[in-house]
């Protein structure tokens, strides 16, 4: 199957129409066994896919670590991947079982912090998930809870974070592209 490249709004790189969703392999709603999750990513590949979109909070890192392992031995040429920042990961304190709907994932906690220096550690937690991948579209994401019906507001870090991080580490040099926009509340 070929799947058409489009542009990634104003920026150089091209993506398929099509993009593989990482959240459902980190567990969400229920957990997601290993073999199950790599037959997902190849069966992906195989139709064509080449553009896929995690993040800390799927699964606490479980999804990038699967779709890291995966794309390690695939031609950098030939993918685009992109995870957020605005979470980091550490270690849990109490039961981490349907927490966000997620199971099956390791025993972390997600801590919200979209400062520079938890951008920065962000980003380099998430690059140690990815093995082998030099390139990754960083985009941000917080959702608010808005009213007692669980209506979402969408928001996003501030422009000025992402010159500071386009300055300090994700440049095209490193194989790094900042992102800044809109996402869907998760």
């Amino acid at each position: 199957m070929n799947v058409r490249q489009i542009p990634l709004g104003r920026t150089s790189l091209r993506v398929c129409e099509m993009v593989f969703g990482g959240a459902p392999i980190g567990g969400l709603y229920a957990p997601v066994p290993d073999d199950q999750a790599a037959a997902t990513l190849e069966a992906a590949w195989a139709a064509g896919i080449r553009a896929f979109d995690t993040a800390p909070h799927y699964g606490a890192g479980l999804s990038e670590q699967r779709i890291g392992r995966f794309l390690a031995g695939r031609p950098r040429e030939e993918f685009v991947l992109s995870t957020k920042i605005g979470r980091r990961l550490v270690p849990a304190t109490g039961d981490v079982e349907g927490a966000a709907g997620f199971y099956g994932t390791p025993r972390l906690a997600r801590v919200r912090d979209y400062s520079r220096d938890g951008a920065l550690a962000a980003l380099e937690a998430s690059l140690l998930r990815h093995p082998a991948v030099t390139a990754v579209v960083v985009g941000a994401r917080t959702v608010t809870e808005v009213t007692e019906n669980v209506s979402y507001l969408a928001a996003t870090v501030p422009a000025e974070l992402f010159g500071e991080l386009a300055a300090e580490r994700l440049t095209p040099d490193d194989g790094l592209m900042p992102a800044h926009g809109r996402q869907a509340p998760d």
